[in-house]
């Protein structure tokens, strides 16, 4: 054979043995060493190169196919990691027809070698025990997954390495972003008559809601008792119409059944110059009880008139289903949200995490059932008295809160 037609092969490994036994394992006995010299060979972005052997050799026999030579070294810089796995289904497509078994199996466990090691480095690196900490208490608090990554992403963007080293004071930064998540809504109730609507699913106690919300108005808590009268389109439950109505006698308002929409406006004209708030209570349905709600809302299409429509929730509602609701009930174009049972939760992330992924304001919450008793108007403060594993200063953050509001 023409010495210039000799074609040379070259093939690495971590020893020279090593390179020998590839060699065997593909081409038998059919080769002669011709030169060996150490390398450096492998490795992913700078990381985990070896030293090794490179053997070159000469074929003496032609074999089959022999184009279809394994990869170079099973340590092989792979320049897209996303493209991983695709490569190798590459080359192992390329290599099966003239691998033996043996090779082939050394083969996919040097690419798990590999796989293993750039798992590693592309990897997550590890929290600051700081970040831990507070996500670990908005996770006990309950508030939801998207608000804690918005938490956390804002911690990593303002605070500095040297910041995460006390504790305390990135606690009380998050506190301050919770409570600026917190929307109030104050009413005026200037219009005479001022209507004002509870809607709401069944079991979060409107009924109750609506008598202490009676109560405040008549008893001059703000020095300026007002007039009340009360409509309920609650005839379905005969036990909820009682209810209203004995509440209705203790505090000597009237209270009326309207059936439709012609008996609300009726009756709203009929005590428009005797009273100065109208109260109106609703029957609750499921969010998922589209058709009684959308008759509800026809029946109380009232757009002559000065309404305000809170919807209301119980604070033990769990995320989702309080999500479902407030959208299901956007129907009513709600100015604001009555928070109830917010003594029967120990945690109130849920309900702050669902105000502030829905842009919604409150304005009152209940603390019990007695009326008129446990019936406040919604506050900062409030809200982050709920908090729990939190060490703050309340009062300092809402008047920063109120500050920069103002400001």
């Amino acid at each position: 054979m023409d010495s210039q037609n000799i074609v040379t092969h070259t093939v690495e490994g971590e020893t020279y043995s090593d390179c020998i036994r590839r060699i065997q394992e593909i081409h038998s006995s059919n080769y002669n060493i011709i030169g060996k010299r150490q390398i450096t060979y492998g490795g992913f972005l700078g990381l985990f190169q070896k030293q090794g052997i490179e053997v070159k050799f000469t074929l003496t026999k032609t074999p089959v196919q022999m184009n279809s030579y394994p990869p170079r070294s099973p340590y092989q810089q792979q320049t897209k990691i996303d493209d991983f796995d695709e490569e190798r289904k590459k080359i192992l497509d390329k290599t099966k027809l003239t691998l033996q078994p043996g090779a082939v199996q050394n083969i996919i466990e040097a690419l798990s070698k590999m796989e293993d090691k750039i798992s590693k480095v592309t990897s997550a690196p590890e929290e600051h025990p700081t970040v831990s900490r507070i996500l670990n208490l908005l996770e006990q608090n309950d508030f939801s997954s998207q608000y804690i990554r918005i938490m956390s992403e804002r911690i990593k963007k303002t605070c500095s390495l040297s910041d995460l080293e006390d504790y305390d004071s990135v606690q009380e930064r998050v506190v301050e972003w919770i409570a600026e998540s917190i929307s109030i809504h104050t009413p005026s109730y200037t219009a005479k008559p001022q209507i004002i609507i509870l809607v709401g699913p069944t079991g979060v106690g409107k009924t109750t809601t609506i008598a202490k919300l009676a109560a405040r108005f008549v008893t001059a808590q703000d020095n300026s008792p007002k007039a009340v009268s009360i409509i309920t389109v609650d005839s379905y439950r005969i036990a909820a119409v009682d209810q209203i109505k004995v509440y209705g006698e203790h505090m000597d308002i009237p209270v009326s059944l309207a059936e439709n929409n012609e008996d609300v406006k009726k009756l709203i004209d009929m005590h428009s110059t005797d009273v100065d708030v109208i109260l109106i209570d609703t029957i609750g349905y499921s969010p998922k009880d589209f058709d009684h709600i959308g008759n509800m809302r026809q029946k109380l299409n009232l757009s002559n008139y000065a309404v305000e429509t809170y919807l209301t929730m119980s604070a033990s509602t769990k995320l989702s289903d309080m999500k479902e609701i407030m959208s299901c009930y956007e129907i009513f174009s709600y100015d604001s949200i009555i928070i109830t049972k917010f003594d029967e939760t120990d945690t109130i992330g849920n309900v702050i995490s669902a105000l502030s992924e829905k842009n919604k304001p409150v304005t009152y919450v209940t603390t019990g059932q007695a009326v008129p008793r446990f019936f406040e108007d919604a506050s900062i403060s409030g809200f982050l008295s709920g908090l729990k594993g939190f060490k703050f200063n309340k009062q300092k953050i809402e008047q920063k809160i109120i500050q920069d509001r103002n400001i």
